[in-house]
């Protein structure tokens, strides 16, 4: 039973409800559990018959200067678990700022070896401006390099880029 009064309308009760913006989730901020810290999740790379130390050395003797030729930077492999590679942003260090520039970790989840994954995620310790074009051209680097990635290290089952 709706009451028209002077031309408007009264609707129910349960249609007045206010209506309350929906916050956008964030693009791909998965949390990863590494050493108590979360990070952006850059790729996730969804491997078969994954030889876990075979891709961290692929992964340590990748051409990294060859996306960013001036960024000066460091790649450290991690034993774990979990295994990886920490690809470092390096810069002067000053009083105030530290050499390291925040940079990219390389996280290989081996622990089933029918299936494994490799997830490239932001490392923002250090960082005092964001490093957006250097981890998307490192990102870019690493996905042409897949294409190449020899089937004894792994075989590339799915990508998943944000």
């Amino acid at each position: 039973a709706h009451a028209h009064h002077a031309g408007q309308l009264s609707l129910p009760r349960a249609a007045t409800l206010p209506i309350r913006a929906r916050a956008r989730p964030p693009i791909c901020t998965v949390p990863v559990d590494i050493g108590g810290l979360a990070s952006d999740v850059l790729l996730q790379v969804t491997l078969r018959q994954l030889d876990g130390p075979g891709l961290q050395d692929w992964l340590c003797k990748r051409p990294y200067s060859l996306a960013l030729p001036v960024q000066p930077m460091v790649w450290l492999p991690v034993e774990g678990p979990p295994r990886g590679v920490e690809l470092r942003f390096r810069r002067k260090p000053s009083d105030e700022k530290g050499g390291t520039d925040g940079g990219l970790r390389f996280i290989i989840d081996d622990s089933d070896a029918r299936h494994g994954s490799l997830l490239v995620t932001r490392m923002s310790e250090g960082q005092y401006i964001a490093k957006a074009y250097s981890e998307k051209a490192i990102v870019k680097l690493i996905l042409s390099e897949l294409e190449r990635l020899p089937v004894e290290v792994a075989e590339v089952a799915a990508v998943l880029r944000p």
